[in-house]
């Protein structure tokens, strides 16, 4: 793949990789000309490696250098390095988008997906419905953004058809408290740094519900358990295919109850997925 990307026009190219022993791997793998630079480098070496980079005359295979503070006008980026660190990944895919001719950034796993949402709309709907259809089962961490480290898993989410073609996340938990129980309800989009966060309560003497309200999110986890799915019944499958697309969702697919569940959270706060 690097070759196939260098070859075809030899703009400054880096490559992001895990580990060291990555770099000297896929040194030995991928038949073009290349430098590797770690944090072991030193001064020389870099400036010799990255000279050689912005010349065109090799592919730089690096581990977490090319970041903030790195100001070259490189203008290709080919991601190997998954990393949960939407701070890295943002400063990493920054040293490409130099307003200095054209960007482009090839992913190999799930970044695109974990943090795309941090360009904010500047990402084509269509570059994440390319990176779902090569990951399409739903990322459990992508409930980080909204429950943090602690939250994974234990918590489970549910996949949200969109009707712009993506497929979001939503997250139920609830627990106990007294005679109630309270329910919030987290929804992750792929596109936007925005977590929806929504709560209700059960009377659970009653058998009534609440009507789904804006939230802060739960300042801990200790005594939530996920809602577990299951089958619609067929007023939820009706209400899902009349008024699904009003709300911004895909009334076509299929969903169980614990993906319906995103459709009365929607309609109690009034809210569109753009």
């Amino acid at each position: 793949m690097i070759r196939t990307y260098w070859q075809a026009e030899r703009r400054p190219t880096v490559v992001s990789l895990p580990s060291v022993q990555s770099c000297q791997v896929m040194q030995d793998l991928c038949q073009v000309p290349t430098c590797i630079i770690t944090g072991e480098t030193p001064a020389l070496g870099r400036a010799n490696g990255f000279r050689r980079c912005m010349d065109g005359d090799a592919v730089l295979l690096q581990v977490q250098v090319v970041s903030e503070g790195v100001d070259l006008h490189l203008r290709r980026l080919i991601d190997l390095a998954p990393t949960q660190s939407p701070t890295r990944w943002l400063q990493q895919v920054g040293r490409v988008m130099r307003p200095v001719g054209e960007s482009e950034y090839i992913c190999t796993n799930r970044n695109l997906l974990r943090h795309g949402y941090l360009l904010e709309g500047v990402l084509p709907v269509e570059a994440l419905q390319s990176a779902q259809l090569a990951f399409p089962t739903v990322s459990k961490r992508s409930g980080s953004r909204a429950f943090g480290l602690e939250g994974l898993g234990k918590l489970r989410p549910a996949g949200v058809p969109l009707a712009n073609g993506l497929t979001g996340s939503i997250y139920y938990v609830s627990r106990l408290e007294g005679f109630y129980k309270r329910e919030y309800a987290a929804i992750v989009l792929p596109q936007s740094p925005d977590v929806v966060w929504t709560t209700r309560s059960h009377v659970q003497k009653s058998g009534r519900y609440g009507t789904w309200e804006r939230c802060e999110p739960p300042h801990e986890l200790r005594g939530f358990q996920s809602v577990p799915p299951g089958p619609l019944t067929q007023p939820q499958l009706n209400w899902w295919q009349r008024d699904a697309r009003k709300y911004g969702l895909d009334p076509q697919a299929e969903v169980d109850r614990k993906t319906f569940g995103v459709l009365p959270v929607l309609a109690h706060l009034k809210l569109r997925i753009q």
